[in-house]
């Protein structure tokens, strides 16, 4: 209820911001076994396997399937020296998508996660200009706040027409849960590749588990904030 309540339905759901952060995984994972320059092809396979590995272990939903597609077509270029557009790379993967199952095109989940990306892309970079921070962490903010409106304008009627809802708060909602969900993924990913060094493992665990509870309950209490979602829409 919180997450929904809040805006930050998303945090739930397995999405691109999850692969991406398991391909930062990988690839620091493989850039420590293979030298810099060398085996190319090598980490090239394991990258785009370990991605989709991951994305067909998920159950390949929308989300998964346009991240995995995307990554793997950036990985594919930068191995062959050859820099990718965004709407390029993001017309390409919907197109796969599509081509795997046309009726997809109707997915609420396809709708947002495609309309999402694309108004990131558009409206992020003006968004963010529009003041620039001189304090490190007041940018940090503002940049999170520029993420969260240039999806929200992208996304905002669509959402509405389909969850008759806007969740009023979105903004420190996303400011709240972009770090903190963050740092969850990252946890985590220690607390698995750690988990044969028990003790190790068993402090991480409860570090892991205190974030969790952290989270949830900041996003309750902004969700039970006076007017925090307008319903009925």
């Amino acid at each position: 209820k919180q997450y929904t309540g809040s805006g930050a339905m998303h945090i739930l759901s397995v999405s691109g911001m999850h692969v991406g952060v398991v391909f930062l995984v990988i690839s620091f994972i493989v850039s420590l076994l293979f030298p810099k320059g060398r085996f190319e092809k090598l980490k090239t396979i394991i990258l785009t396997g370990s991605i989709w590995f991951y994305a067909l272990l998920t159950g390949l939903s929308p989300s998964v399937f346009r991240a995995a597609a995307m990554l793997s077509f950036i990985v594919i270029g930068n191995a062959l020296s050859r820099k990718s557009s965004i709407y390029n790379t993001l017309c390409a993967s919907a197109l796969l998508i599509l081509i795997s199952n046309t009726q997809l095109i109707k997915n609420i989940g396809f709708q947002l996660s495609y309309i999402a990306v694309l108004g990131i892309v558009i409206f992020y970079e003006p968004i963010r200009k529009l003041w620039q921070p001189k304090f490190k962490i007041f940018n940090k903010i503002w940049e999170l706040v520029a993420v969260s409106i240039s999806a929200q304008i992208a996304t905002g009627a669509l959402s509405a027409f389909y969850f008759n809802q806007f969740p009023n708060y979105f903004i420190l909602s996303n400011i709240v849960a972009g770090p903190l969900s963050g740092l969850v993924i990252y946890a985590a990913s220690i607390v698995l590749l750690l988990s044969p060094l028990k003790q190790i493992a068993k402090i991480l665990s409860k570090i892991l588990g205190f974030l969790v509870m952290f989270l949830n309950k900041s996003l309750a209490y902004i969700e039970s904030l006076p007017y925090s979602v307008s319903k009925g829409i």
